[in-house]
């Protein structure tokens, strides 16, 4: 626990009920900054511009066919003694599956796949596609999603113009709750430097992220933390482990708060709407987060469609009841393709 349990602040905007609401992305709701303090945003367009330009529509376009085929993930054996069924058998021929897992309770598949086509390597957790990075080793560290580019830019969000403030010294560097590919952590760490807190739900996930998606680097620790379930190596450490259960048990007293937290969870039946719930993001912000922290979290949503912004308008209020700065983006360009979903990254902070 906290020493001293931060004080819940809800944003000084005017509201009005959520039916006529309807909120426009990208639209910052904000309160009055603390007294004493300059609070702003270091928001810089053109890098969002830049990192929207980073996936081409093929690499899109690749996501959701391997989506929509949930036998895109046959063994090489089936697809070769498959016969020929015009289109559809050549959609399955596209992708190779390299490795597959079990989830820890046996629900949903973990695949390791190859795009043959366009050289992605995508990680799967049952039709639902958690990463990718290009079979290209000159380019692997290049984000292959413009979602996963938004991603690595968090830790140049900054609050407050003070370069430092009380206590800052002493905070932890990123949390990252779901894994994924690891891709977006290792970039936290190998090429930025800092000290990286990984939380994933999936055993299947953590193996395959570390022979497929240049995880290597990590390493089972020989210390007592190994019995619990913990992967570390410098200042990467890889927690497998429920998000929620970290959560409650993490004390931030001792083992220090974090200035980043990328919370990007989801699970094979959609997003984890409990996580997201106003008192879950609270117990976030008291348990984990720095007092100048800021939290990044990505769902899957619609943002265009009135009739169907109700999931993200759910998750954008719960943010606003506990942090003062809301800001929403799409990872992509709001005239593209509005009927379908996509990523949502949600940044929040005091």
């Amino acid at each position: 626990m906290v020493a001293q349990s931060a004080t819940r602040r809800r944003s000084q905007h005017p509201r009005t009920p959520p039916e006529q609401r309807q909120p426009e992305t990208g639209k910052l709701l904000r309160s009055p900054p603390r007294r004493g303090e300059q609070s702003c945003w270091v928001w810089t367009v053109a890098s969002l511009l830049l990192l929207a330009a980073v996936t081409s529509l093929v690499v899109w376009q690749a996501a959701r066919a391997l989506e929509a085929n949930t036998d895109g993930a046959k063994s090489n054996k089936e697809v070769a003694s498959a016969s020929p069924r015009g289109d559809e058998e050549e959609q399955v021929a596209r992708f190779r599956l390299l490795q597959r897992l079990h989830s820890d309770d046996a629900s949903s598949e973990c695949d390791a796949v190859l795009d043959e086509q366009l050289q992605l390597l995508l990680l799967r957790v049952g039709s639902t596609v958690v990463g990718g990075r290009f079979a290209d080793t000159s380019v692997e560290d290049q984000p292959v999603f413009t979602g996963f580019a938004v991603q690595r830019m968090l830790p140049w969000v900054r609050v407050r113009s003070e370069s430092t403030t009380a206590g800052e010294s002493e905070a932890n560097g990123i949390l990252v709750l779901g894994l994924g590919d690891g891709s977006t952590a290792q970039f936290f760490r190998k090429t930025l430097g800092l000290q990286v807190t990984a939380v994933e739900l999936e055993r299947c996930v953590i193996t395959l992220a570390q022979k497929h998606f240049n995880l290597a680097a990590v390493e089972e620790s020989q210390t007592a933390d190994a019995r619990q379930g913990t992967v570390s190596r410098h200042a990467l450490t890889v927690h497998h482990a429920d998000a929620q259960i970290f959560i409650r048990e993490y004390d931030g007293a001792s083992r220090g708060r974090y200035k980043f937290v990328l919370h990007d969870l989801y699970s094979v039946g959609g997003n984890t709407m409990h996580l997201m719930e106003p008192e879950e993001l609270m117990l976030l912000k008291e348990q984990v987060l720095h007092e100048d922290a800021v939290l990044l979290l990505n769902h899957v949503g619609f943002t265009i469609q009135a009739e169907r912004l109700v999931l993200s308008e759910a998750i954008a209020e719960s943010l606003t009841r506990v942090f003062s700065f809301v800001r929403c983006y799409r990872d992509l360009p709001l005239h593209m393709e509005v009927e379908k979903a996509s990523n949502v990254a949600c940044f929040a902070a005091d």
